[in-house]
This record gives C-alpha cells, sequence and structure tokens, in this order.
C-alpha cells in the first residue's frame, strides 16, 4: 500500500472512530430514566429474584442479600451446588434471610436458572450475581420499563465497587464496565438495541423464561458443537431480541462487588454463536 492510501486509511478510521465516540457522547447526555408511573402495572411483590451462586465468598452473598431483601421481593430463590447446600443454608439461617434454597448436581449458571424458573410464580423474575449491591428502590425503578407490554426484559446501568485501596484489576474493571454502560445507554437510546443485556442483574418476564422452547434453547447453546455454559447473558438477548421483545435499559444505578472482568474468549465464541442468527439486534417499532 503506498503511503498516501495508508495516510487516507489513517484519517477515514481516525474520524470514523472519534466521530462515533462524539455522537454517543450527545446522544448518551440526552438518554432519562424511565419515569415510575402512578399508578404503577407491577410492584416489588410481582418479583422473583433468582440467585445462582458458587459460594465461594460468603460474605458477598451476604451482602447482596441485604440489599436485595431491602427491595422487598415477593420471592428469593438461592440456587448452588448439592455439596453447599447446607452451607449456604446455615449462612442464610444465621443472617435470618427468608429465602428458599436449591440445590444442582453440578455448577452450572444455566442449569442453576432453570432449577428455580418452575416455582416462580410472579409475573416479574429478576436474575443476579451474588455479589451485586442494590440501592434502595431499584426495583421500583427497575419495574417501571415493563409499562410497555412490547417490553421482555431490561437492565440497569452498573457500577463496579471501588475498593479501598483499588489496584490494576480494580481500575481496568471500573474503566471497562464504565466504558461499556455508557456505550450500551447511548446506543440503546438511539435505536432500542443493546449488545448485551448484562447478567450481574436484569428484569424478565417470567412467561419467556417458562417455556420449553427456552429451556432447550438456553441448555443447547453451543460454539462449534461445544455447549457453552457462560455467558448466559448473552444467550438471553439473543433468544428476546429473536422472539421481538424490546430490551430497554434504565439509568438505575447498581454498584458491584469483586467480581470485575469476564473472560475475553467465552464473549467471543457466544458471541461468534449468534451470527447465525437472520434477525438484526434492534427493538421492534
Amino acid at each position: 500500500m503506498e503511503l498516501p492510501s495508508r495516510i487516507q486509511l489513517f484519517w477515514a478510521l481516525f474520524v470514523f472512530r472519534y466521530l462515533r465516540t462524539i455522537m454517543s457522547m450527545f446522544i448518551y447526555l440526552l438518554t432519562k430514566p424511565t419515569p415510575i408511573q402512578s399508578p404503577s402495572k407491577f410492584s416489588c411483590k410481582d418479583v422473583t429474584v433468582i440467585i445462582p451462586t458458587t459460594f465461594k465468598s460468603p460474605p458477598e452473598l451476604i451482602g447482596c442479600l441485604h440489599s436485595v431483601t431491602a427491595c422487598s421481593p415477593s420471592a428469593i430463590f438461592i440456587v448452588t451446588s448439592n455439596n453447599n447446600f447446607e452451607l449456604v443454608e446455615r449462612c442464610c439461617h444465621d443472617n435470618a434471610f427468608y429465602v428458599t434454597i436449591l440445590g444442582v448436581s453440578k455448577l452450572d449458571k444455566r442449569k442453576q436458572i432453570l432449577k428455580a424458573m418452575p416455582l416462580v410464580t410472579t409475573p416479574i423474575c429478576v436474575l443476579a450475581d451474588d455479589d451485586v449491591h442494590w440501592p434502595t428502590r431499584f426495583l421500583e425503578y427497575l419495574l417501571a420499563i415493563f409499562e410497555d407490554p412490547k417490553v421482555g426484559a431490561g437492565g440497569a446501568r452498573q457500577r463496579v465497587h471501588r475498593n479501598e485501596n483499588p489496584d490494576g484489576w480494580n481500575f481496568l474493571a471500573i474503566s471497562y464496565l464504565e466504558r461499556r454502560v455508557w456505550n450500551n445507554l447511548a446506543t440503546n437510546t438511539l435505536d432500542g438495541s443493546i449488545s448485551t443485556l448484562s447478567g450481574r442483574t436484569a428484569a424478565y418476564r417470567t412467561e419467556i423464561l417458562q417455556t420449553n422452547e427456552f429451556s432447550d434453547y438456553f441448555l443447547n447453546d453451543t460454539f462449534f458443537g461445544k455447549a457453552l455454559n457462560s455467558d448466559d447473558d448473552k444467550c438471553l438477548t439473543r433468544y428476546l431480541y429473536s422472539h421481538g421483545w424490546k430490551l430497554p435499559s434504565n439509568q438505575t444505578l447498581v454498584p458491584l462487588s469483586k467480581r470485575q472482568l469476564s473472560p475475553t474468549m467465552n464473549t467471543f465464541s457466544s458471541a461468534c454463536g449468534g451470527l447465525g442468527l437472520t434477525f438484526v439486534a434492534t427493538s421492534p417499532s
């Protein structure tokens, strides 16, 4: 490639890169949270929370449950391995948490979620990681998006918990998530699309996740014939978009705890798994 051509290519990429950044910043500034309606269709008592956990860090789970129970959902299911069942049960009993604990033979987040789904009786189901900390009135703001009957699921603005003495990993996690949230809110405001509805905390209409079709799709997500046990949130996002549901992202803040960066290879393989889809990941009009 001759030098003038290289210079032209550089300037083309430069303009594209930063024009996109400036546009995203402008659109982000226009983003507003979905207001709470009065009266609203759903209340906190219309919500069941499912928390899959490996129980590697009991203090994280305890902190998570304190914030979740403060939001007063109808029910909370904690799903762990059979080996950890008694440990989790004792932990919840000692901290006076009124939750239902379920066990699976092997830790697998997808199977853990599906273990609890048949027991959900509320119209809205929230899937949450065991290290998230919800702010006060979080569910009220999250439920506001379901005033639109075309909304099948939705998420919230998120942040990594700042350590008192942050290291390089904490800084990278903060930077990564802030940029991801900024980009997701901008694209969601522009055309209703979102790359991935984060599995750290997301709300779904229960009717969507309780079908046999969804269970089969969720458990048979593969990459070159190999089953994917991670990136369940990408799988859920693809499924909802393929069925014509809207996925808005509200600006309600959800600080996160210790878990910081996801494995890049899992993200890559799961993203490639969606290449065979025939739909475009944008909301229906």
